[in-house]
């Protein structure tokens, strides 16, 4: 049985999985963004707040956090390769 290849995955499949790995984050960091608009959004209609370009920068601060995390997690997938089954991962 030819072992080079189970540690060594060919680039495709390196840069398909840093892709999923990118895209599930963002969606993951892309749910918490519209959770706190809709927060944002419900906060001023049970109270006295108005609705200001600050919010519009918080959203907007937000999504880009989202993006950001999302270029790390698909830069670390290259960099640290994830552990193989069989390795021990440290606790």
């Amino acid at each position: 049985m030819n072992t080079e290849n189970l540690s060594n995955p060919a680039p495709e499949a390196v840069a398909a999985d840093a892709r999923n790995r990118a895209l599930r984050t963002f969606v993951q960091g892309l749910g918490i963004d519209l959770l706190a608009a809709v927060c944002i959004v419900l906060l001023p209609a049970v109270s006295s707040i108005e609705w200001t370009s600050a919010y519009w920068l918080a959203l907007g601060a937000s999504v880009a956090r989202s993006l950001v995390q999302a270029l790390v997690s698909y830069v670390a997938r290259f960099v640290v390769p994830p552990a193989d089954e069989g390795d021990e991962v440290p606790a």
